[in-house]
């Protein structure tokens, strides 16, 4: 996996490269972001906090390999992008939240302090 470099941290992006090579664009997720994934997930999916975890870090992810991922307007679509990035890229997101939102160490962590932005 390709480290962050300090001079992506703070911007609107990173880039990341996950275990198969594949490249991964990532974004910081807005307050409206955030409410609009709850509300597509539902109250229960919402609570659930692996389900939670997951949709987090796969609504974050805005391209792979430089193409455009769609604007995520279902749970089908969320489902689909969580597919196709499998663990590898998941993880590969988790680390570039590390960058995004602070000094986490793991998606839970990271998912812990979107909750309290």
């Amino acid at each position: 996996m390709t480290e962050i470099s300090d001079a992506e941290i703070g911007k609107a992006t990173v880039i990341v490269n996950d275990a198969r090579g594949r490249q991964l664009e990532v974004r910081k997720l807005k307050p409206l972001d955030r409410l609009r994934l709850v509300e597509m997930i539902g109250a229960d999916n919402a609570l659930n906090q692996p389900y939670l975890g997951y949709a987090t870090l796969a609504a974050s992810v805005v391209a792979i390999d430089g193409k455009p991922v769609r604007h995520l307007s279902s749970k089908l679509a969320l489902e689909a992008v969580v597919q196709q990035l499998d663990d590898d890229g998941l993880n590969a997101v988790g680390e570039a939240f590390k960058k995004l939102y602070g000094d986490a160490v793991s998606a839970d962590e990271s998912q812990a302090q979107l909750k309290n932005e």
